[in-house]
């Protein structure tokens, strides 16, 4: 009969009270009866609620929730239910009733939602000797973070054994009942462990150990809240502006996910000098600050954002911005290379290759950007260029240059002129001296032009079409070696990069120097593909050429002609096996000193695997010579060689 009562009485207030449209639900009562069972006694236990949408079209969702057991019953309709005594946990049951209404709002969890059961007796998840301490760190957390869960010996910060037994082996079974609402979901089976897959709501989580055969379990409560936004932001001119200038922000809102999310952008702007005052705040995205750069100094920004939907708020970020002072104009300066030839005005000859070069400064910052214009047009954007002219283009020209920096502010006009003029050729001329057969030959070359100077020298020395001798010295020394007529050719190069015409003067000269013949050689045992060398540079005497016969290991034979003996003749060998070499000179005048104009070396070819054939510096040819031996026995060509062999004189 109570219970009727006092529904009817809140009833008639609720009558008469007026509400809000948009608060949230409220719960006026909740009644448990029995509230004290046995849950090894069946019985009905009733449980009866009132709210300010339990009686009309409000009520989207409730649910009834206890403190052990988690979730008892929930629903959209037919809030009041009844429930079995023998479904219970022991224990003290705190049961909080809560509901949803029409504009997702939930009633608040106070005195009035509330009640509590006393459950005694002894249940399947029960034990006397298992007692379920656990522990989720934090609490309430958000969606991205990620939780902690502990038990017994792991909690923190102190241990709390669920056992006796400090060797006890349990097993733990972690399951969590998402928005207390469907089927019990397995997290983990471990004493401690960590979860971050986590929902967004307000979740049960039950623990269940077993140890010797008994099992007992524990619920708490869970609360996921939306993610924290994060905040990036961006600097449209950098984090460093000068006095006078604008500072823009951009600032942009991530989830957990890092995808964009709408949000709400705060502001608060300090000076930043060691006893920061605030100076103003500000909303919104982007934000552009003017008034910050009226004097010179540093500032501290701190600002947060907010969920538009979720309402959660993001951490405090901070960022100094400097004031500089007040920007400074650059200068534009020019170089031109190579040097020029004097004068005020400076001198070039048109053949010249001009190489236009900034080297311009500006004093708080750097340059970012170039104009050149060549005679005042537009001619390059680089901070170098090069200009190649013709005879057309002698005569007075001007450059100008304007540098911009890395504030947008173009500095003024730098101009110079310079001034082409044409380059005469300049005069080879040299004279020569003998002494005791060698020759100095001294170079007299002058350029006409008034500011012109000689800066290279090209000889050459020829003898019968052949080059002998070359040199970029200013002065030669020249020994010849055999009589004949010499022609010497002097090209002389001036600053400005043109050749004087070839000066040449022939010289007839003979010698009466004593016939000579000396050859060294290279090594005489090689390698398959390798070279053997010889070297007839120190022979004397008035020589028409050299012959060199190779007889190879078959009987066979090469012949060779050499006339050039400017560097060493080679010989290249393809096979392995012992090659004698007759090497002769053949004099001018026909002159024959038998052994004194004869060589014989021996050449010792190894096995290695057939690799080149070769090329020596001579234009020569390797073709055999078959004339020789070719169709002697084995037996007889071996005579025949080792009796050259024992003939011949090796040096």
């Amino acid at each position: 009969m109570r219970y009727y009562i006092i529904l009817a009485f809140v009833l008639v207030i609720s009558a008469l009270v007026s509400t809000d449209a948009t608060a949230e639900p409220e719960v006026y009562m909740v009644e448990i009866a029995p509230d004290t069972i046995d849950n090894q006694q069946e019985e009905d236990v009733t449980f009866n609620s009132d709210c300010s949408v339990c009686n009309g079209e409000g009520l989207t969702y409730f649910y009834w929730n206890s403190s052990i057991d988690g979730v008892l019953a929930s629903g959209t309709e037919d809030h009041n239910v009844v429930l079995s005594s023998s479904g219970f946990s022991i224990g003290e049951h705190t049961i909080i009733f809560q509901v949803r209404d029409n504009n997702s709002e939930w009633s608040v969890d106070d005195d009035s939602s509330s009640a509590t059961i006393t459950v005694s007796g002894r249940d399947d998840g029960g034990s006397d000797t298992i007692e379920v301490n656990f522990g989720i760190e934090p609490p309430t957390l958000h969606i991205g973070e990620t939780a902690t869960f502990r038990a017994c010996s792991e909690m923190y910060p102190e241990p709390q054994p669920c056992v006796d037994d400090p060797d006890a082996v349990l097993d733990f079974y972690w399951e969590v009942l998402w928005n207390n609402e469907g089927n019990w979901s397995y997290i983990g089976n471990s004493e401690m462990f960590t979860f971050n897959d986590l929902q967004e709501g307000t979740h049960t989580v039950k623990l269940s150990i077993s140890f010797d055969g008994d099992t007992a379990n524990a619920t708490q409560q869970m609360v996921v809240l939306p993610p924290i936004p994060q905040v990036t932001i961006d600097f449209v001119n950098g984090d460093s502006i000068k006095e006078g200038e604008i500072l823009e922000i951009n600032a942009q809102c991530l989830d957990n996910n890092q995808d964009e999310i709408e949000c709400d952008y705060y502001w608060d702007i300090y000076d930043n000098d060691g006893n920061p005052d605030l100076l103003f705040r500000l909303s919104g995205s982007p934000i552009t600050l003017s008034n910050l750069t009226n004097s010179q100094g540093s500032y501290e920004i701190v600002f947060r954002s907010q969920d538009a939907e979720s309402g959660i708020y993001s951490s405090f970020y901070q960022v100094i911005v400097s004031v500089l002072p007040p920007n400074q104009s650059p200068t534009a300066s020019i170089v031109i290379s190579p040097e020029s030839l004097g004068g005020l005005t400076p001198q070039y000859y048109w053949t010249s290759v001009l190489t236009f070069s900034s080297s311009s400064n500006d004093p708080d910052g750097n340059i970012v950007a170039y104009k050149w214009y060549y005679d005042g047009v537009l001619t390059s954007e680089e901070s170098e260029f090069s200009l190649s002219f013709d005879g057309g283009d002698i005569g007075l020209h001007q450059i100008k240059l304007e540098v911009q920096d890395n504030d947008g502010v173009w500095s003024s006009q730098t101009a110079t002129g310079f001034n082409l003029k044409d380059n005469m050729e300049p005069i080879g001329s040299w004279i020569f001296e003998e002494d005791n057969g060698t020759y100095l030959v001294i170079s007299q070359c002058t350029d006409p032009d008034e500011e012109g100077f000689i800066t290279g020298y090209n000889w050459s020395v020829e003898k019968d079409s052949d080059l002998l001798f070359y040199s970029n010295e200013k002065n030669i020394s020249f020994v010849p070696l055999s009589s004949g007529n010499y022609i010497f050719i002097l090209r002389c190069l001036d600053n400005g990069g043109l050749y004087s015409a070839p000066e040449s003067y022939h010289i007839d000269i003979e010698l009466d120097l004593p016939k000579n013949f000396v050859v060294s050689f290279g090594s005489k045992e090689i390698d398959v593909g390798e070279f053997f060398h010889i070297d007839f540079s120190e022979t004397t005497g008035e020589y028409s050429h050299f012959k060199v016969k190779v007889i190879n290991p078959n009987g066979t034979s090469r012949e060779f002609e050499v006339t050039d003996v400017s560097s060493n003749f080679t010989i290249g060998f393809n096979e392995a096996g012992t090659y004698p070499i007759d090497v002769q000179v053949v004099w001018k005048d026909g002159t024959d000193r038998g052994l004194d104009d004869f060589y014989g070396p021996t050449v010792t070819v190894g096995s290695k695997d057939d690799s080149s054939t070769g090329d020596s510096n001579q234009s020569v040819d390797l073709t055999e010579d078959t004339d020789e031996l070719p169709s002697l026995s084995l037996l007889v060509s071996t005579l025949i060689l080792s009796l050259i062999a024992v003939s011949r004189r090796q040096r």
